[in-house]
């Protein structure tokens, strides 16, 4: 990836996403070193100083995706057995937003790794976590539009309806972060 963007200055846009908690608790510099959350941190953020002064190039912008809120396990059976259209053994399990226990002991040490490289590679990076347009303190946005979003536990669904799609990419300020700018901050949301 290196090597084409090098040869590339003419490619303007560099996203980076990935399951990044996952990620981080497995990352080691050595073979036998120690493995986990906290190391994995610390490489996390050593990796990226590494690898943005090697992204750069003049006009060249950087967005750095966070994971989206990450289920503690899958909802969708839930969703399934309480769509009504099929008869099935109810489910009381709440869908409709991840509590806060779900996805903060997962996620909330690598989003605050996130947050702290906002501004650390100059204007030409920006680094967005979508827990901070999808959460509040009742827990995290499942629906848009009256639509379940996740396909599992931590993906996005790729069947949305038009309209679910484009409330999504608004709630996450998508247009504004390809652009290059900062996400607008969203307006209310159900689970305030």
């Amino acid at each position: 990836m290196l090597a084409l963007l090098k040869a590339a200055p003419d490619i303007t846009l560099v996203i980076l996403a990935g399951a990044w908690p996952s990620t981080a608790q497995n990352l080691y510099r050595h073979p036998g070193e120690a493995v986990g959350f906290e190391a994995g941190r610390r490489l996390l953020r050593d990796g990226f100083d590494d690898l943005m002064p090697r992204l750069a190039a003049p006009g060249r912008r950087v967005l750095v995706m966070a994971d989206i809120p990450h289920w503690a396990s899958d909802p969708v059976p839930c969703v399934v057995a309480n769509d009504g259209s099929l008869l099935r053994a109810p489910c009381t399990r709440t869908v409709n937003r991840l509590a806060p226990p779900d996805y903060d002991s997962w996620q909330r040490d690598v989003n605050d790794v996130f947050r702290s490289m906002r501004g650390r590679y100059g204007d030409s990076t920006t680094i967005a976590i979508p827990a901070d347009a999808l959460c509040g303190p009742q827990g995290c946005q499942s629906m848009v539009e009256g639509e379940f979003f996740y396909y599992d536990l931590d993906h996005v669904r790729r069947n949305l309806s038009p309209a679910a799609t484009r409330a999504l990419a608004e709630r996450l300020g998508l247009a504004d972060l390809l652009r290059g700018g900062e996400p607008r901050p969203p307006g209310p949301r159900a689970d305030k």
